[in-house]
């Protein structure tokens, strides 16, 4: 495919904040989500701010590109020697969503077939149906950022219907006035009756995102509806207990960004326990491997515009599945329509995704998925 035409646009996310979408030759589209509780490892978004971005593209950029042989994924290395090393994560991601979309329109062919052709196991979805913390920072609610569920009918279609149906119904039991960013419902019940609630229903798995570097200040987290304060210790006995009392199969970022020895030590005490890295390890390379060596999870939240770079996002997944840690395609709170990340995640065979359960612009993903599914 030649590259002939490169543009690049404003838009709104979920958030109502605004995003860079680009176009590659008027058919290929991407556009970059954003963080809500972001890591200080990521990839910075926009260095010199979203508007310098866009007026790259639509000046310097797409005249450096203009008939660029562009025909694999292993080309996007080419292209990212092209960019400035202040042209932003998000927008690097936009134009290689957007490239890689153009490429699939011009084969005439699904992206994940030109991906992986091979590709045939659907992951599971991880569904954010509780929200709390960063993502309500407005409301009176749970220090726990995320509760999720996560089905398994091994059939994404059944999964992805019967979870949207439950998380409806869930606003009733939970007596939810309000969803948070990502469309989850924040609940007007203590924990444990909102857990006691998810308990029995059946066919699902439990998960909890607790996101505890909004929690930590000066060596103690600070948790504002139940456990006050706590230092490394009271932490690691919080979420064992969490874990032991509500059957959780996964945990995510359960101490601070920094603590690999207190990720490594609730492994031990949580062998069956997902135990996953998502600010501690921030999609980036040097830091999984450091995770890996400390043995501080067996899972990790995969997220492009976290580098800022899809080459090395397919390097830490390659290097998770080598090391025998489970890769999460996730998305961000600030999301858009874009569902590129579906395509990665099913050609990559992510073992889950984590694209939530409401609003349009997480069900893009969900649906892109069922998509695949039926036309395999």
């Amino acid at each position: 495919m030649l590259v002939t035409d490169v543009r690049a646009t404003k838009i709104k996310n979920s958030r109502g904040e605004p995003t860079i979408q680009i176009s590659v030759n008027n058919v290929g589209y991407g556009s970059a989500p954003s963080g809500t509780s972001k890591g200080k490892h990521e990839a910075v978004a926009y260095p010199k701010g979203i508007d310098y971005a866009v007026k790259f593209v639509n000046s310097k950029l797409r005249k450096s590109l203009l008939k660029f042989k562009f025909n694999r994924f292993e080309d996007l290395k080419n292209i990212e020697a092209k960019l400035p090393k202040d042209f932003g994560a998000n927008p690097t991601i936009a134009l290689e969503f957007a490239l890689l979309n153009a490429l699939a329109t011009n084969k005439d062919k699904p992206l994940w077939q030109i991906l992986n052709s091979k590709a045939r196991k659907m992951p599971r979805i991880l569904a954010n149906v509780v929200g709390g913390g960063a993502h309500a920072p407005k409301f009176k609610t749970s220090d726990i950022q995320e509760i999720l569920l996560s089905p398994n009918t091994r059939k994404i279609e059944n999964d992805v219907r019967a979870t949207l149906e439950f998380h409806s119904e869930l606003r009733n039991l939970l007596r939810a006035k309000k969803q948070d960013d990502e469309g989850a419902w924040i609940s007007n019940l203590n924990l444990n009756d909102t857990f006691e609630i998810l308990l029995e229903v059946t066919g699902y798995e439990r998960g909890i995102d607790v996101a505890a570097s909004q929690l930590y200040k000066n060596g103690k987290y600070y948790w504002k509806h139940l456990w006050g304060v706590a230092d490394k210790k009271k932490q690691i006995e919080i979420i064992k207990s969490l874990a032991d009392e509500y059957d959780l199969f996964y945990v995510e970022d359960p101490l601070q960004q920094e603590d690999f020895a207190g990720f490594a030590e609730l492994r031990k005490k949580l062998p069956d326990v997902m135990i996953c890295g998502d600010d501690l390890t921030a999609t980036n390379l040097d830091r999984l491997k450091l995770a890996v060596k400390k043995k501080s999870i067996n899972a990790i939240i995969i997220k492009p515009n976290q580098c800022g770079s899809l080459i090395k996002t397919k390097e830490v997944f390659d290097f998770a599945v080598k090391n025998g840690i489970t890769p999460i395609v996730s998305h961000r709170a600030g999301e858009t329509f874009d569902a590129t990340i579906a395509h990665l995640a099913f050609a990559w065979q992510a073992p889950f995704v984590k694209f939530g359960i409401a609003q349009k612009q997480r069900m893009a993903k969900l649906n892109e998925l069922i998509k695949i599914e039926k036309n395999l």
